[in-house]
């Protein structure tokens, strides 16, 4: 059943006769249902299909980083359909991601030179990068958002402006769970006020107390 609001001309939303209505991004959006549908279950559709699925429990962990990380997306696309769009079939497929291919953010702004770090204890990470700041696209006042993640269980550790692009580094203190681990790490900055951000680095595979710096395994 569909249900109109505001009368006649309001959204619709549900099923309509032949038309299918919903609200994406405030938007009215109407399609007309398909005549027929083939589900073959091919190779390609169950590959997609496992792929959605996993992009799916990934942004679950993710979540509050795509928020901050996509605010640069049309009004019409939420983080969450930036994320799965960036990612489905390139950044994850099976229940690993590729790691290298993995967006948490999209933006225009550009990234300074990242270098992560095992520092010489197991609870922290260090982040370092130079102060590029021009006063013009890449500003001093950037917040700088670094992310630790751990594969196994999805667990994620996230500084969010704590740092700045002219503070040079960062220290992340990592939980007891996440010590001893091989972390995932990501970077990107994003102005102060949130409306803009760069896409994210992959910094590397790091532990803490490790020397495994900023490797790219």
């Amino acid at each position: 059943m569909g249900i109109l609001n505001g009368g006649i001309l309001g959204p619709v939303k549900g099923k309509v006769g032949a038309i299918v209505g919903s609200v994406v991004g405030g938007q009215n959006i109407i399609k007309k249902m398909p005549s027929s549908y083939s589900d073959l279950n091919s190779v390609a559709q169950q590959t997609q299909r496992t792929s959605f699925k996993n992009t799916l429990l990934w942004y679950q962990a993710l979540a509050a980083i795509v928020f901050e990380g996509f605010k640069e997306r049309l009004a019409v696309h939420s983080p969450y359909n930036s994320f799965m769009s960036e990612n489905v079939g390139t950044g994850i497929v099976g229940d690993v991601p590729n790691w290298n291919n993995l967006k948490l953010a999209k933006g225009s702004l550009s990234n300074p030179a990242f270098i992560v770090n095992g520092s010489a204890d197991i609870d922290t990470l260090r982040f370092s990068w130079p102060d590029d700041s021009d006063g013009s696209s890449k500003l001093a006042t950037d917040k700088v958002v670094c992310v630790a993640i751990n594969p196994v269980n999805k667990e994620v550790v996230i500084s969010d402006g704590v740092a700045t692009r002219s503070g040079l580094t960062l220290l992340m203190d990592l939980p007891l769970s996440m010590q001893g681990i091989d972390l995932q790490t990501y970077a990107f900055v994003k102005r102060a006020d949130g409306k803009k951000a760069s896409t994210s680095k992959r910094t590397g595979m790091c532990r803490g107390g490790s020397e495994l710096a900023g490797s790219v395994q």
